[in-house]
């Protein structure tokens, strides 16, 4: 994993909504460093709030570890420290005056990290006495992701319900086979609930292929008609995110 710094250039979120200069600006009043790394949050600097997250609220000029793992971006407030995970919750410590950890409750500090009543967030910044958090409803399709509209839509038609459930990510820029492809189609256009023929259409397709009923169909609709001399080709792969597209804009009338 690539380390995540709590400088402009480590937080997407800070250049989109033009704060970097808040949070660095805090950044240089309270922290020396903050950085995320695949071993863990490693911070140094004034602690007086707990903002280290190391247990303690003693100064350190050296990095100490934050009692916190699984961290994939951070971000340094004025008095406080914020941490995503990669499920997508949200992890706080330091000052909490202003209510900035986002835990729901009125303690004035903590020297550990506290989960924040959030989920589905992908990037975080903080400011002096507030803490800012972008969600998506797929953990890994961000909300400028060419496709995102597409796939956003196709999950609420209940076309799809992603590849991973927690956190839940729907894995854009990996292939599905073209079996896959035919469940998403056939759902898409019948649902779960329609008639076909029992009879096989393509010799590399059986009965028992756990996409059989959906080939089929496609077939039986002229919607494929495979690949000749009766061949499906049910593992050849297809993009997840152009099939995103195709069935939005096919069956649900997007552009």
């Amino acid at each position: 994993m690539r380390t995540i710094t709590a400088r402009c250039r480590g937080i997407s979120l800070s250049a989109i909504l033009n704060i970097c200069s808040i949070a660095v600006l805090f950044l240089l009043i309270s922290f020396s460093s903050v950085e995320a790394q695949s071993d863990g949050v490693w911070a140094w600097g004034a602690s007086y709030f707990g903002e280290l997250g190391s247990g303690t609220s003693i100064y350190n000029n050296v990095p100490v570890q934050s009692n916190i793992s699984g961290v994939v971006a951070v971000a340094a407030g004025g008095s406080h420290t914020v941490a995503v995970k990669s499920d997508g919750t949200v992890w706080t410590w330091g000052s909490n005056v202003d209510g900035q950890l986002g835990n729901g409750t009125s303690i004035i500090s903590s020297n550990v990290p506290v989960q924040a009543n959030i989920s589905g967030v992908v990037a975080v910044a903080a400011g002096g006495g507030h803490t800012v958090a972008l969600t998506s409803l797929f953990h890994d399709v961000l909300p400028w992701f060419w496709a995102h509209d597409y796939i956003d839509a196709i999950y609420y038609a209940g076309i799809t319900t992603g590849c991973t459930q927690e956190p839940l990510n729907y894995c854009p820029s990996t292939d599905v086979n073209r079996a896959q492809m035919a469940a998403f189609i056939i759902r898409a256009k019948f649902g779960e609930s329609f008639t076909y023929d029992t009879t096989r259409h393509f010799t590399d397709v059986t009965d028992t292929h756990w996409a059989f009923k959906y080939i089929q169909k496609m077939f039986e609709e002229g919607i494929s008609t495979g690949y000749g001399d009766g061949i499906y080709g049910p593992s050849l792969a297809v993009n997840r995110a152009s099939m995103a597209a195709f069935l939005a804009r096919v069956f649900l009338g997007m552009q």
